[in-house]
C-alpha cells in the first residue's frame, strides 16, 4: 500500500464529510495525535482500524487501501451480492507494515528511513499459531549474500520486534543494529558471555563481540519468516 496515496483518499473522505482530526479520532477510539501521525505518514493504522475507517465512510477496504475497485461499499454489495458478514476481514488477516529499511547480508548498510511503504497480509491464525504478537511485527527487505543459502538478496524478512539482546537465543537469526548499520545475522553465545555474530555464507568471517562491548549491539528483533521470489 502506498502510504501517501491512501492518506489522500482518507483526506478526501474527511473533506467530503466535513470532519476534522478530532472527529475521526473519536469514532476510531484513538487519540488525535495518532490520527495526525497517519496524515504525516509516520504511522499506519492496523487492518482493524482500516476496516473501521472504510465502514465509517461507506467505502470498500480495497478502494481505501489501493485506490482500485469499487469505491462505494453499498454499490459493491449490489454488484457482488455480498451481505454483511459477522466475521469480518480483520478477524482473518493481519496487515504487517513493510518499512523502507534494508537489512544488509554483507558488511552492513546504513539505516536511511523507517517510513512504512506498504503492507503484506498474513493470516492471523498463522501468526498466532507461531505465538507471534500481531502488533509487534515488521517487514523489511534484505540485501547481500552473506546469509546464503538461508537468505538471498531481495528476500522479505518478517521480524518479531519483541526480542532483544538479553532474550536472544544461540543459533537464531536476528536483525541487529550496530554502529548505525543493520544486519541480518545468526548469533551464538559463548560461555564467557561473549557474542559471536555469524553469517551462513562460509566466505564471511564471524565477528566476536566481547562481553564488555555488548552495549554496541542492539537487537531489533528475530527473523521468523523469509519470503522468497521463485
Amino acid at each position: 500500500m502506498d502510504s501517501d496515496n491512501w492518506v489522500e483518499r482518507l483526506r478526501l473522505l474527511m473533506q467530503e464529510a466535513g470532519w476534522k482530526h478530532e472527529q475521526l479520532a473519536n469514532v476510531l477510539g484513538i487519540t488525535r495525535g495518532a490520527v495526525g501521525h497517519y496524515f504525516t505518514g509516520s504511522r499506519m493504522p492496523n487492518l482493524k482500524l482500516l476496516h473501521k475507517i472504510s465502514r465509517t465512510f461507506s467505502v470498500t477496504l480495497d478502494w481505501l487501501v489501493t485506490g482500485e475497485g469499487q469505491r462505494s461499499l453499498e454499490l459493491f454489495r449490489e454488484h457482488s451480492g455480498e451481505t454483511p458478514a459477522k466475521s469480518t476481514i480483520d478477524d482473518l488477516f493481519t496487515l504487517v507494515p513493510r518499512h523502507a529499511v534494508t537489512a544488509s547480508l554483507g558488511h552492513g548498510q546504513e539505516v536511511d528511513s523507517e517510513q512504512i511503504i506498504d503492507f503484506l497480509a498474513f493470516k492471523t491464525d498463522w501468526l498466532l499459531q507461531r505465538r507471534l504478537n500481531t502488533e509487534k511485527l515488521a517487514l523489511i527487505s534484505s540485501a547481500g549474500d552473506s546469509m546464503q543459502p538461508t537468505i538471498s538478496d531481495g528476500d522479505m524478512l518478517l521480524i518479531d520486534l519483541r526480542d532483544n539482546l538479553q532474550q536472544a537465543k544461540s543459533g537464531k537469526i536476528y536483525l541487529i543494529r550496530q554502529n548505525d548499520h543493520l544486519y541480518a545475522k545468526r548469533i551464538h553465545w559463548m560461555i564467557s558471555g561473549d557474542l559471536i555474530i555469524k553469517s551462513d555464507n562460509k566466505e564471511y568471517t564471524p565477528e566476536t563481540i566481547i562481553q564488555q562491548n555488548l552495549e554496541q549491539v542492539h537487537v531489533i528483533g528475530r527473523v521468523v519468516w523469509i519470503g522468497k521470489d521463485v
